[in-house]
């Protein structure tokens, strides 16, 4: 049975007094402000070059989150699936130009499940928010049955030996940015790393009315050779590995981890042919 990443969140947050709540993806106001915060720039320019080079037209985004880019390959004509567990966000994504164009669904990985795609992409690090080994595998497994054979798994996640969570203080990742909500101020603040995982909150601050919410996340970072390992066991091969969003080769000091993988068979490791 598939497993929703909700369910796992709201697990983790039982277990411990930092409830991991993501109030970023799941409060109307910050669903408001998300794209002026997290506006493509480099990685969008990526995506779109390396998703063009695949020659495909069905694309499912798992983790839409806004919509930002599934908006921008329906507009250029790709059939887009958008898919993600928060509803506030998706609310925001269907306002976009290019909505109608889009099928949405709420959900994680298992609203793949009875679909058919050529290509599926995870982006903006949402493999990092399948926080046990048992959901990524869950998602590999989903992502798997719905791409035809020959078809690509494309995503990202950042890059564990650098130990990018040890410059995520105020003082680093503070931000004043003109939104919808007016000016709004936010930071990062790293808590805790526990194992592979690594607690965190982001702070907003509204100027306007001087409302402070606070989103309460962990992350797992695994390593290249964890993420190639779980691909291979679950029937993909790894094609690409990039180091960052110019299209580097992924080196043991890059900033990130960009994984392109293929369906190599019908058949997926552990099933009767």
């Amino acid at each position: 049975m598939p497993i929703d990443k909700s369910d796992i969140l709201e697990s983790l947050s039982a277990q411990n007094n930092h409830m991991v709540g993501y109030t970023e993806f799941n409060h109307a106001r910050l669903a408001a402000i998300y794209d002026a915060f997290n506006s493509l720039k480099q990685d969008g320019a990526f995506w779109l070059k390396t998703i063009a080079n695949l020659g495909v037209q069905r694309i499912a985004d798992l983790g839409c989150g806004t919509g930002l880019l599934t908006n921008q390959l329906a507009g250029l004509g790709y059939q887009m699936t958008g898919i993600d567990p928060a509803v506030e966000m998706l609310l925001i994504a269907k306002r976009k130009t290019h909505a109608d164009k889009i099928q949405w669904r709420v959900g994680s990985s298992e609203q793949l499940l009875g679909t058919r795609h050529q290509l599926v992409i995870m982006t903006s690090h949402v493999a990092q928010f399948f926080i046990t080994e048992s959901a990524w595998e869950a998602a590999l497994r989903d992502i798997y049955q719905s791409l035809n054979v020959g078809g690509y798994l494309l995503f990202d996640s950042r890059n564990p030996v650098v130990k990018p969570w040890e410059q995520w203080n105020k003082a680093s990742t503070y931000r004043l940015i003109n939104t919808s909500e007016g000016n709004v101020a936010s930071w990062i603040v790293w808590l805790d790393k526990a194992a592979a995982s690594v607690k965190y909150d982001i702070h907003y601050l509204f100027e306007s009315d001087k409302e402070h919410l606070v989103s309460h996340n962990v992350l797992v970072f695994r390593d290249k050779d964890q993420l190639v390992s779980s691909l291979e066991c679950n029937g993909f091969a790894v094609r690409k590995i990039y180091g960052d969003w110019h299209g580097t080769e992924f080196c043991q000091n890059s900033s990130e981890i960009i994984v392109l993988a293929e369906k190599i068979s019908k058949n997926q490791p552990g099933t009767k042919k």
